[in-house]
């Protein structure tokens, strides 16, 4: 390979990064926005929450979609090595792990709710609860235990973030290699 050509993930890959992100961004500043709201505005809190839940499952969504795509267009050859190469894939995995456990059991959470509110995804499609809870559960407890582990999953999600972005920058403001422009779409790198 060139010094003057570097391998870049696809343009499907590219875009599905950064869609991802998007929706992360949009989906923690919903849920930071409507858990600190007062109860007083009633409709515009049910009208965020629906929004969160509705990210949520098209993050769900996109997260299976990039897992297929990663199947069927592997990522480009690793341009680092040892420690570097393990904690990328480490923090690579547990982004998708978080990407796909956050929406189920924010559904979960739903589902087992007391109140049963349905929930419209973009007011288009009404998503069903899961029959995983029978009369005979607590649901308010329940649904209590998986808005803990929704919310401490968050903060979790934001420290792989920190991670994840602090690495990119480091790459590229310290190294100065090829691993953020490997994903920017348009970028030109040389080396």
């Amino acid at each position: 390979m060139s010094h003057d050509v570097i391998e870049r993930y696809t343009g499907t890959a590219m875009l599905l990064h950064w869609l991802t992100a998007a929706i992360i961004l949009v989906l923690l500043g919903l849920g930071f926005i409507m858990t600190g709201m007062p109860d007083g505005n009633i409709e515009l809190k049910f009208t965020l929450y629906q929004l969160h839940k509705s990210f949520g499952i098209l993050l769900l969504l996109i997260t299976l979609v990039r897992l297929g795509w990663r199947i069927k267009a592997p990522p480009p050859a690793p341009i680092i090595s040892g420690w570097m190469l393990r904690a990328a894939s480490l923090t690579h995995w547990a982004l998708y792990a978080i990407m796909i456990m956050m929406p189920i059991v924010g559904w979960m959470m739903v589902s087992a709710s007391p109140l049963q509110i349905p929930t419209e995804i973009f007011g288009l499609v009404e998503l069903p609860h899961l029959p995983l809870f029978d009369s005979g559960v607590d649901r308010k407890a329940l649904e209590h235990l998986f808005e803990e582990i929704h919310e401490s999953m968050a903060f979790v999600l934001i420290g792989i973030l920190v991670l994840h972005v602090g690495a990119a920058l480091y790459h590229h403001l310290v190294r100065k290699d090829a691993t953020l422009m490997r994903m920017t779409p348009g970028a030109i790198h040389k080396n």
